[in-house]
């Protein structure tokens, strides 16, 4: 039987967690003649296994083996020989890995020292890795059109590729229906890492400097305390009883903040696709964007007012407009509801079919190819 290792060892807690959860188990659906080893840290083990759970194709295998570490570069490669692929779910492919492979980018922040600080090592072996992975893999899925474009670009193509994008329909998560209403506060949301590419900075200034009417709360939603962080969220909006801020909430907590907010910022000064601009496209909020390019990318066809994400000045008019919209009743609720359907059409059935699409054509190529 042909078997496919799956490396998803970095934390279940971010995005990259949220991808594999929701694709792997449709991938598995898609090529039933294939076994999947799915590789994850005993901390993501109880994660990974209520994802998979029903999936009689998958076998979920905690290991001690943490990423971006020595022992990787040997380590993957012995435990992939059993298997006729590997899948690794973002670019981080040991530099000595040797065997066939397709990988997931997410994007090429790392080699951004503008947006990401790091080590000249960790940026070094950022690049050598990426280079590695246009040279040896047998397929590459990009989730967005501008992820392909910047990897083209620096590394040049591949033989088989795929962009995938991501979904919005999330496990155990209920779209909103655009032709009922719901009951909107006076809420302005931003989810993110606290990270320096994120724009906290910006996005807390402006709904400082704006003047609304009273009544209007910021919230911001961050991940789990174990991702590393580059910047301090609190202190940013220490002392404004109208911003709070919530952690590592529940998948349900989430999607209520949807519901409720009338407004979500996306403030990014780089995003590889740019997951809380669709949901919050689809949760029906008026919706304030980065011109950064994957979320153009994203919002092509929908009604989003576009902000350099350097112009303090054009964040707070934005967010002092749509809240004078909100407050007036003057809300084009038609042209929200053609965006709540227009994110609906981020699924992650169709990532699963590209994903197991581009995994069939590297596995039926003749042994020895590339």
């Amino acid at each position: 039987m042909t078997s496919v290792l799956v490396d998803a060892r970095l934390s279940w807690a971010s995005g990259i967690g949220r991808y594999v959860a929701n694709t792997l188990p449709r991938v598995a659906s898609e090529l039933p003649e294939v076994a999947f080893e799915l590789l994850v840290t005993p901390a993501n083990m109880d994660r990974a296994s209520i994802a998979c759970a029903g999936v009689s194709n998958i076998k979920v295998t905690a290991i001690e083996l943490e990423a971006f570490t020595l022992a990787e570069q040997w380590r993957l490669g012995r435990l992939a020989k059993g298997h006729d692929l590997t899948w690794f779910t973002s670019y981080w492919v040991p530099l000595a890995f040797r065997r066939p492979f397709v990988v997931t980018i997410h994007d090429m922040l790392h080699l951004e020292p503008k947006l990401f600080p790091a080590s000249l090592l960790k940026r070094t072996l950022s690049r050598m890795t990426f280079a590695h992975v246009a040279r040896r893999a047998s397929g590459i899925l990009y989730v967005s059109r501008f992820t392909r474009r910047e990897f083209e670009r620096r590394f040049g193509g591949s033989r088989a590729t795929a962009v995938s994008r991501l979904g919005i329909d999330h496990i155990g998560w209920t779209l909103f229906d655009p032709d009922r209403s719901m009951t909107k506060e006076r809420r302005i949301l931003l989810v993110a890492a606290p990270k320096q590419h994120k724009n906290f900075e910006i996005a807390v200034s402006a709904f400082t400097l704006a003047q609304l009417e009273p009544g209007w709360t910021f919230t911001i939603v961050l991940p789990q305390q174990d991702l590393r962080s580059s910047i301090d969220v609190g202190a940013l909006a220490r002392a404004r009883s109208d911003i709070e801020i919530h952690t590592a909430i529940s998948n349900g907590e989430l999607r209520a903040l949807y519901e409720k907010s009338a407004i979500l910022l996306m403030p990014s000064l780089y995003e590889g696709f740019g997951l809380p601009l669709a949901e919050g496209l689809q949760a029906g909020a008026i919706c304030v964007s980065s011109t950064a390019e994957s979320l153009v990318e994203l919002g092509q066809g929908a009604n989003v007012t576009w902000v350099n994400p350097r112009d303090l000045e054009g964040w707070v008019k934005a967010i002092e407009d749509s809240s004078r919209s909100w407050d007036a009743d003057n809300v084009d609720r038609a042209a929200l509801a053609d965006n709540m359907r227009h994110a609906a059409s981020f699924r992650w059935a169709d990532v699963a079919n590209a994903t197991a699409a581009l995994m069939r054509r590297v596995l039926d190529r003749p042994a020895g190819s590339n």
